[in-house]
């Protein structure tokens, strides 16, 4: 005869060990993932473009204290010449699941409930430390790095910066060559098949941004009588935070002799560049983390270089100068 009354279930330890590492409960920290550029995307002509999205996308959830809205997002990767959609971001998302990172996709926003470590974006404008070379098993270190970087910086090939904060205890190398710089991005990588079909997409902006820091980096004179100090003695540094969450770079700083620095911001666009709420919460960040990381004591001015003119708006009382595009060409 069978029983109406419903039985009585007693999970064990060992199944309560399992239900909560399932639901991702523990006493116990969970172990950093591992995650880097190269893995967001393997094939493909455009996979240099596709690893370079999906990395700020993750950066900007992770830095956003691990959830992070579309429309925030999508502001991130505007703001680094990267016009995508939500879907694109969508899509993206569920690549990054499909390699093993437990996220989830909410209505409006998206969920990390990893904890990944740190990893770096390899874009070619950014600034390497010769320490961080050496690394590399291909370039080695000592005396012959040394050599080789000083010979490429005579030649032009490459810059030298000292970082701010550490003085002579630390440089900056950054590739500057306009020839070298478009062979590596476009020739080599084969990136596209027409300049035409090429020169509206997302890519292209990135790389035109990019190319004008490299134009304003090789126009510092010029950039000094814009601002009228053309008489007084500078020094150009380079700058990174040391800090992982909000970290932030300033890839130009021009240090006076009168007591005051500009730390400059390039911007090239299709109008007039008009500073925006998140562009200006950037470069309040980037000047707190500035002051507070290397004690300065000058009165530090922002300065903007804009390529294709600047219009003022709520947000221009953050900045002291302007240096538009046709100044860089001034005789």
């Amino acid at each position: 005869m069978l029983s109406d009354t419903l039985g009585a279930f007693c999970i064990t330890p060992k199944g309560e060990r399992v239900l909560r590492n399932i639901n991702g409960n523990s006493k116990h920290s969970k172990i950093e993932k591992i995650v880097s550029y190269e893995m967001f995307a393997t094939k493909g002509s455009d996979r240099e473009y596709l690893r370079l999205r999906r990395s700020i996308i993750l950066k900007a959830i992770i830095e956003n204290k691990n959830k992070a809205s579309f429309l925030k997002i999508q502001k991130v990767l505007k703001a680094n010449s990267l016009d995508e959609s939500i879907e694109t971001i969508k899509d993206d998302v569920i690549g990054f699941v499909n390699l093993g990172l437990n996220m989830e996709i909410e209505s409006e926003s998206i969920l990390l409930k990893d904890t990944i470590a740190d990893f770096s974006i390899p874009m070619y404008k950014d600034l390497t430390v010769k320490s961080e070379l050496s690394k590399e098993k291909e370039i080695g270190g000592g005396s012959v790095l040394t050599k080789d970087l000083r010979e490429l910086e005579e030649c032009g090939f490459i810059r030298k910066f000292i970082n701010f904060a550490k003085g002579e205890g630390e440089s900056f190398y950054q590739l500057i060559d306009p020839f070298t710089l478009f062979s590596i991005r476009f020739i080599k990588n084969k990136k596209f098949d027409s300049w035409n079909e090429y020169i509206n997409t997302s890519g292209y902006h990135s790389w035109r941004g990019n190319s004008f820091e490299i134009v304003c980096l090789n126009h510092i004179n010029q950039m000094k009588a814009a601002l009228g100090i053309s008489g007084i003695e500078t020094n150009e540094f380079a700058w990174r935070s040391g800090e992982s969450e909000k970290g932030a770079q300033i890839d130009l700083i021009i240090r006076r002799k009168d007591g005051v620095i500009n730390l400059c911001e390039m911007k090239y666009t299709n109008e007039a560049y008009s500073l925006d709420s998140d562009e200006y919460e950037k470069i309040q960040n980037r000047m707190a983390r500035f002051q507070k990381a290397t004690d300065a004591k000058e009165a530090i001015h922002i300065t903007l270089v804009c390529g294709n003119g600047y219009k003022q708006s709520k947000y221009s009382g953050i900045v002291q100068n302007v240096i538009l595009g046709d100044d860089l060409f001034e005789v």
